[in-house]
């Protein structure tokens, strides 16, 4: 029976239709896709396609397949079809109501815009209309004194940029010193002005006159992050801390002004104002090259231990000179303090994860393999990411040590988080041929306990196929209903057991072209028919092709492929 989209809260099971909607809500139903004329399908993120066939806006035919699809029952994936469908359905009708008729309009010969008027008026004209419409439009002439400010010498460089940015925060500042979204949009085109002319110097090697400007940018910028609920701001911040990074690292500048620099660093690195959501970290890759290249990691070392024993420091920025203690650390072969601190990070996330990425630049495998050791005592998602870069770079480094017990031990653990051949391979390549079925055992086991995935079933499958376990791989392929895994392995299982291959093969192909209505289907059939032709099955080719004419005449696009 046929029911409409708007009745989907009352024909459907409220806790199926509950758990579509909150599938949909958290982003997982993924993308809708109009398969055909009035057949919807979706791509949802465990790898399961539901379909729908509408009327209009009735629903007169369902299905999905999922276990519980399989089996005839209304799953909440096919809940989720129907509700992303029906908000789709309503936004376009929105979208219809609101859509104006636009009138064909005659088009002169050259246009009337900025291109074409600049290309006609004279330069005296362009200026004197510049000048006067920056006596009346104060957002103009700001943005013209951000944009070429450079041009203007000065005894002091960062005098100029002061007082060009001081007028910028107060033109967009409210009497409360809050700044509104308008605001603080105009604000962020100035400020980029002001970065794109810094990048420019650094370009030109003019290393002085951008650290100039950088040198007032950032602390004139950091105290307004808290009169805006938006962090725009803070990414111009950090663009701008990212370009002095770059003036260190470069290799041309000045003596004189790589000890401003340093000073600098020290001076506003302990200041008060960069104390919420890691803007100190934003200092440390600039102030840790700078003081190591100058042979003062000792004294960096004294600034840190008297900020974290002295400072006062609060739970958002205590974690910023952990990091910088924990490079200093690493840098002077500091073992006890890098161990402790890496077993008493873990309820940090940013500064577990920092810590993990300069473990991994460092290329310590002590440190390494310590660190792999405590993130794997935690089941935390962020955690788990941090495991598989650790266990990554420790791959790398044994393969070019060829250290084959490493590679053995790193690689089974990869494998059976990721599932992917490639490692398989490598623990292949890599195991004792005495060890290898026993291995090979362990493997499936912990595959078929882990839950199952695409990534899992297809790691199963493959593993069986690399075995040569054929008559197994068939008793998977039946457990999943899944004609594609004898599809993946035909050559091979038909070797093995041509008859019984085929005669399950048969019975999934027709299972599967009953749960998928519409272009999937249809192509689906193509494919394997073709496959059973061209491996001599023309007999059992013929009379497939016979029963879905009778079975499913309706079905436009299958026929059309058959």
């Amino acid at each position: 029976m046929s029911y409409s989209l708007s009745e989907l809260e009352s024909r459907l099971e409220e806790d199926v239709f509950n758990e579509g909607l909150e599938w949909v809500d958290s982003g997982n139903g993924g993308s809708l896709m109009e398969l055909e004329k009035n057949l919807f399908g979706l791509a949802s993120s465990d790898g399961f396609e539901p379909e729908a066939l509408l009327s209009g806006t009735k629903v007169v035919k369902t299905a999905c397949d999922c276990g519980k699809g399989r089996a005839g029952d209304f799953c909440f994936h096919q809940a989720a079809l129907l509700i992303t469908v029906r908000r789709k359905l309503n936004a376009d009708k929105s979208r219809n109501k609101l859509r104006k008729k636009v009138t064909n309009r005659p088009v002169s010969k050259k246009k009337i815009n900025t291109a074409n008027i600049l290309e006609l008026a004279e330069d005296k004209e362009i200026k004197n209309f510049v000048r006067e419409y920056a006596r009346r439009n104060r957002q103009f002439s700001l943005a013209l004194r951000t944009r070429f400010v450079h041009l203007f010498e000065s005894e002091d460089a960062g005098d100029k940029y002061s007082t060009v940015l001081d007028a910028v925060i107060k033109a967009n500042s409210g009497r409360t010193h809050a700044i509104k979204s308008t605001a603080n949009k105009r604000l962020c085109r100035s400020l980029d002005d002001l970065l794109y002319q810094a990048e420019n110097s650094i370009a030109d090697n003019q290393f002085a006159e951008a650290f100039a400007l950088l040198s007032r940018f950032v602390p004139s910028v950091v105290p307004l992050i808290w009169r805006t609920s938006n962090d725009e701001l803070r990414k111009r911040i950090s663009t701008a801390l990212e370009l002095m990074n770059r003036i260190v690292r470069s290799p041309n500048p000045s003596p004189e002004l790589k000890d401003g620099m340093a000073e600098w660093y020290k001076e506003e690195i302990v200041k008060f104002k960069y104390r919420g959501s890691h803007l100190v970290a934003d200092f440390i890759p600039g102030i840790f090259t700078l003081f190591k290249e100058e042979g003062k990691l000792n004294e960096l070392l004294a600034l840190c231990l008297d900020r974290l024993e002295n400072g006062g420091l609060g739970v958002n920025v205590r974690p910023d000179w952990l990091l910088l203690r924990f490079k200093l650390a690493l840098e002077n072969g500091e073992k006890e303090v890098v161990d402790s601190m890496i077993r008493n990070s873990g309820e940090n996330r940013f500064l577990l994860s920092k810590i993990t990425e300069e473990v991994i630049a460092s290329g310590n495998l002590e440190t390494a393999s310590l660190l792999l050791e405590i993130l794997k005592q935690s089941s935390k998602e962020e955690h788990l990411i941090l495991v598989a870069k650790t266990e990554s770079a420790l791959l790398k480094n044994a393969i070019r040590s060829k250290d084959k017990k490493r590679i053995r031990s790193l690689t089974k653990d990869i494998f059976l988080r990721n599932k992917e051949m490639k490692f398989f391979e490598l623990l292949k390549e890599y195991s004792a041929p005495s060890a290898w079925e026993k291995t090979v055992k362990s493997i499936l086991k912990e595959l078929k306990e882990s839950r199952q995935t695409w990534a899992s079933r297809s790691a199963i499958a493959e593993v069986l196929n690399a075995e040569k376990k054929y008559s197994d791989l068939l008793d998977y392929a039946k457990e999943l209903n899944s004609a594609e895994v004898i599809f993946r392995y035909v050559s091979a299982l038909s070797s093995f057991d041509r008859k019984r291959t085929f005669d399950l093969y048969e019975d999934l192909f027709k299972d599967h072209i009953s749960r998928h209505l519409g272009p999937q289907g249809a192509e689906f059939a193509g494919r394997h028919l073709m496959l059973w032709d061209a491996m001599g099955e023309r007999k059992r080719c013929r009379e497939m092709v016979a029963y879905l004419k009778e079975e499913y005449p309706n079905r436009g696009t299958l026929m059309g492929v058959l």
